[in-house]
């Protein structure tokens, strides 16, 4: 992708098309950006009620797209312009019993994600490399999880220019610019380390650092989604998964998601409530994606997209193909505050560095996550637990052996 000419959006394929989530991409889709999306899945049956619901929604809001579908995807992704990877195996049921295994293990954080890994890296790579044999130009934009494994073993395996999008990235913009009372296009945010794993180092405003500002009114607010106690501390704050290392080993770690969901954790871990707790778990997460999966697409997915193809120079927060550029994380991908101009990434201009703490966390964290795509590979439960116990966020091998004899990943070889 070497020019603004080569990028002509023109077929745009999404693979795990079949899922009742796809419509929301067109009720967020604007203008004529595509002129054909192909939606990929397993069954046939699923795929084409998808698809009509599809072509209503593009039918009702007059967009000039034309909708199909198919259950083979090298023959979908011919000539494809861009790929985007939306699987998501086992849906909301597994996440849910994943979270049941976690919460009985005591296993939190950027590990909880590699049941996940697990279940997404044999079909992520299959696509991966079925894109790159008939499709060796299109981009491949991953949304599914845990991103950074996901785009770290595509970038390993494949030459694919391969881009990794979260809208939890993308939403921090929004969510400092309301804390400060400031408009989201005055706010700048500095951002290095891995999807769900990384620290804001700065957030500027019009150019100036107001990050002291903004750990001032986190820590006003007690907003633990920020970490409001620990910021302070760094003089960085902690997204998402990175606030756990900073807990290792604490039985009663209120996570970022705040004390009741930190409660169910506990209740689920000494396994009262039975089948009752459990179907309230799941009708509770399956209307928290319903509530979510709009925003995905209206805030994240759908603006990614344009802007990839717009010839535009536009900053984000995103997992991307580094090649060195940013030496403070290791590995060929990071999530980091980027531009990106015509199909092309550039690393932004960061005044801030990571904490030195930090970066060690992350080379061992990239060694965990290596161990865990040779468990995936060579099926073994004893490089699994190897990759857990040396998780920094990982308390014990004794965590490790209990989470893997729960979840029994390769049982059934």
């Amino acid at each position: 992708m070497s020019s603004s000419s080569e990028l002509k959006p023109r077929r745009l394929v999404i693979v795990g098309g079949s899922s009742r989530n796809t419509p929301a991409f067109f009720e967020a889709a604007h203008g004529d950006r595509w002129d054909e999306v192909c939606l990929v899945g397993r069954s046939a049956e699923k795929l084409e009620r998808v698809g009509q619901t599809c072509t209503a929604v593009v039918e009702k809001r007059e967009l000039h797209v034309r909708i199909t579908w198919d259950t083979d995807l090298a023959r979908a992704a011919r000539d494809a312009t861009c790929v985007l990877n939306m699987l998501r195996v086992g849906g909301a049921a597994a996440v849910a019993e994943d979270r049941l295994l976690l919460a009985a293990s005591g296993i939190v954080g950027h590990a909880a994600s590699y049941p996940e890994a697990i279940r997404h890296l044999p079909p992520t790579l299959l696509a991966a490399h079925t894109v790159q044999s008939v499709a060796p130009g299109a981009a491949f934009v991953n949304f599914a999880n845990p991103v950074s494994i996901l785009c770290e073993a595509i970038a390993d395996e494949t030459a694919l220019t391969c881009f990794g999008i979260c809208h939890h990235a993308f939403s921090m913009r929004t969510d400092f610019a309301r804390i400060l009372d400031s408009p989201p296009s005055d706010v700048r945010v500095e951002y290095r380390g891995l999807n769900h794993l990384g620290w804001v180092t700065d957030v500027l405003v019009n150019g100036a650092s107001a990050l002291d500002e903004l750990i001032r009114r986190l820590v006003q607010r007690r907003l633990k989604a920020y970490d409001y106690d620990l910021a302070p501390e760094f003089r960085a704050i902690p997204i998402k998964h990175a606030g756990a290392l900073y807990h290792k080993g604490e039985v009663l770690y209120v996570r970022q998601a705040g004390p009741r969901s930190s409660a169910v954790d506990v209740v689920l871990r000494s396994a009262l409530g039975g089948g009752p707790l459990r179907t309230w778990l799941d009708r509770r997460a399956a209307r928290a994606e319903e509530t979510a999966r709009g925003g995905w697409y209206a805030r994240c997915i759908v603006p990614f997209l344009d802007a990839l193809y717009d010839g535009s120079a536009q900053e984000f927060v995103m997992t991307w193909r580094h090649g060195g550029a940013v030496s403070q994380v290791p590995g060929q991908t990071a999530e980091t505050t980027a531009v990106l101009h015509s199909g092309h990434v550039e690393p932004a201009a960061l005044g801030s560095d990571l904490p030195e703490a930090t970066q060690e966390w992350l080379r061992q964290v990239r060694t965990s996550e290596r161990l865990l795509l040779r468990s995936v590979k060579e099926r073994s439960d004893a490089l699994l637990v190897e990759s857990l116990a040396i998780h920094p966020g990982v308390a014990s091998v004794g965590h490790a052996r209990d989470f893997v004899r729960r979840l029994r990943p390769f049982a059934h070889d």
